[in-house]
């Protein structure tokens, strides 16, 4: 009669042990990862609508609310290790008003400066976030 466990018992232990850590570690760094990815998309979304609310804001004569593309002279602002950008192209509609899409990329990396259209904006492959707005003609 033996005693205590044989070398198959002890094989299988740490082979279900190891699986069970390696499956627990994917899972904390995915859950990570995507912590940070929301924490970073949350960021922008607060940063691009409050450049879109600023913009409705300004008159009409304002050089930040003609029509084009615009790169705020702010770029790249850094927060919890991020480099951000915001971008806006502003459009006039029939009835006077003025559509606004504002757009904000982020990486941790430096992030080109050359951006200046919406096409460039799509081909450097950053995440991104854009909230659309309209400014009314009739505000002063």
């Amino acid at each position: 009669m033996r005693k205590g466990f044989g070398l198959i018992e002890v094989l299988i232990t740490i082979a279900l042990v190891f699986f069970i850590t390696c499956g627990t570690i994917r899972f904390l760094m995915a859950s990570t990862k995507t912590g940070i990815d929301s924490n970073s998309r949350t960021y922008a979304s607060v940063a691009a609508h409050t450049k879109l609310v600023s913009l409705k804001k300004v008159s009409l004569a304002d050089p930040d609310i003609t029509v084009g593309w615009h790169v705020d002279k702010g770029n790249p602002f850094v927060q919890c290790n991020m480099n951000y950008c915001r971008f806006w192209r502003v459009t006039l509609n029939k009835d006077g008003s003025r559509s606004i899409n504002v757009h904000v990329i982020w990486n941790s990396e430096e992030i080109p400066g050359t951006v200046s259209s919406e096409e460039d904006l799509k081909a450097c492959g950053r995440s991104g976030v854009e909230f659309k707005g309209t400014r009314d003609a009739l505000m002063p």
